[in-house]
Order: structure tokens, then C-alpha cells, then sequence
């Protein structure tokens, strides 16, 4: 009897310190940001859903976004000081696939570039008739609080339903980041928004031609 009560006394004083550290961290989803409301330069051209008829449309471009293996995971990636050492934010997450939120974030700042011409832009997986297909492929987009983010992406531009490409290039830029990895998300926000102007001036000149 002894015995089987100081057992007893033993497990219970084994499981209390577990008891008081079996709350996790709450975890922190991030998404990409357009960084402003892409309804304002539309203000001046009518919805599509409101159009005539015979209203001529303008541009229509599909965007295929691809993403290297380490990013496509939950996880915000913190890039080591050296630059070749990586953690992931098991606490801080996307709130979607990161290609998905690229995505999202070029097709709306090419949307607000289209809009005067009456043109669109929208994601290459929702079979719409395009008459353009810009295609990145992302190889960096990551950094560190209290240090830098960058991004690196190759593009290319063309006809939707042609084989040769008419415009390709290389986009690298980074930019400060703040202290928490709130700022991360935002800085990596700003560079895709930087990536979006860089392609809608492409896009731009290939038309004019």
C-alpha cells in the first residue's frame, strides 16, 4: 500500500510541470497585400459586369506564378545572416499557398493598371480566353526582421496562344525590414508590388509595338 501510494506521488509529480507547458504559442497567419485598395483607379471605368455588349474589352492577361520547393510549405522562411542558413516561423504562417498569394497580389496591381484600357488580369488556372500570359517563376522571397527582404523572380511575356516569347527578364529588389515578422510580410509585400509595376510597364511596351 505503502509502495503504490509514493508511485502514485511520483507520477503526479512528474506530470505537473508537463501540465503547466502543454500551452502552445497562439500561431500568426500573414497574408500578401496589394497594398492599396485596387477599386480606387477603377472608380473611373464601369464594372465588367455592368459593360455593354458592345463594349470593346481590353487586354485580357493570364498570370502562372511558380515557387520554389522551400517556400511552398505553411511556414513564413527567415533567412539566416549568412544567406545560406534558413528557419521557418513554425509560429508565423501564410494564411494561403504562397503562390496563390503572389498571384493574387500581381493580378490585382495589373488589374489596376488594365483598368483604363478596360483590360484584366486573373490567374492562368481560370481558363479564361487570354490574349497575353505572363509567367514568373519565383527563385527568392524571403529575409529576416531587423534586416532585409529580398525577392528574385525571372519573367517572361507573350501571346497566350503563342509558342516563342516576346519579352522575358530577371526582377531582383530588396528593401529594410522592420522588427517582428508582421514588417517581414509587409516588406515582402511591397517587393511583389514593385515585381507587378515592373511587369505592367512590360506589358505596356509590348503592346505599343
Amino acid at each position: 500500500m505503502i509502495a503504490r501510494s509514493f508511485l502514485c506521488a511520483a507520477v503526479l509529480a512528474a506530470t505537473l510541470p508537463l501540465a503547466g507547458c502543454g500551452r502552445s504559442p497562439a500561431t500568426n497567419f500573414y497574408m500578401f497585400s496589394p497594398l492599396m485598395p485596387v477599386t480606387a483607379p477603377l472608380s473611373s471605368a464601369a464594372p465588367v459586369s455592368t459593360l455593354a455588349a458592345d463594349t470593346e474589352p481590353g487586354p485580357q492577361v493570364a498570370v502562372i506564378v511558380g515557387v520554389p520547393a522551400y517556400l511552398d510549405r505553411p511556414q513564413m522562411v527567415v533567412r539566416g545572416g549568412n544567406g545560406v542558413s534558413v528557419r521557418l516561423g513554425d509560429y508565423h504562417q501564410w494564411s494561403e499557398p504562397v503562390a496563390d498569394g503572389v498571384t493574387r497580389v500581381l493580378c490585382d496591381r495589373l488589374c489596376a493598371a488594365l483598368a483604363p484600357a478596360r483590360g484584366l488580369a486573373f490567374p492562368l488556372r481560370a481558363a479564361l480566353p487570354a490574349e497575353w500570359r505572363i509567367s514568373v517563376d519565383i527563385a527568392r522571397l524571403d529575409g529576416s526582421p531587423d534586416g532585409e527582404a529580398t525577392l528574385e523572380a525571372l519573367w517572361t511575356l507573350g501571346p497566350a496562344q503563342g509558342a516563342a516569347e516576346t519579352a522575358a527578364g530577371r526582377f531582383t529588389s530588396r528593401i529594410p525590414v522592420g522588427s517582428d515578422m508582421a514588417a517581414l510580410a509587409e516588406a515582402e509585400s511591397v517587393l511583389l508590388v514593385r515585381l507587378a509595376e515592373t511587369l505592367a510597364t512590360e506589358l505596356a511596351n509590348v503592346m505599343r509595338r
